[in-house]
């Protein structure tokens, strides 16, 4: 078991990453917003780009929720 100090730090660090988590959230729905109004427009190449900006944030997410993941089972936190 990790020491109560360890733990403490997990739960800092585990706030920290759900809130990054809710900004990228926001910035991934944006992003697909954009791509999609873009699209709409017939404006291809800024449609593009945003379709790139989302999958990054998507690929962002992901690690996001994995490192969340890895903290909790870690130090057997909720």
């Amino acid at each position: 078991m990790a020491d109560d100090s360890d733990v403490a730090q997990a739960r800092v660090f585990l706030a920290a990453l759900d809130d990054e988590i809710a900004t990228v959230s926001v910035q991934l729905e944006d992003a697909r917003r954009l791509a999609a109004e873009a699209r709409a427009r017939g404006d291809a190449p800024t449609g593009t780009w945003h379709e790139q900006q989302a999958a990054t944030h998507k690929r962002t997410l992901r690690e996001l929720h994995r490192q969340t993941q890895n903290s909790r089972t870690r130090f057997a936190l909720a």
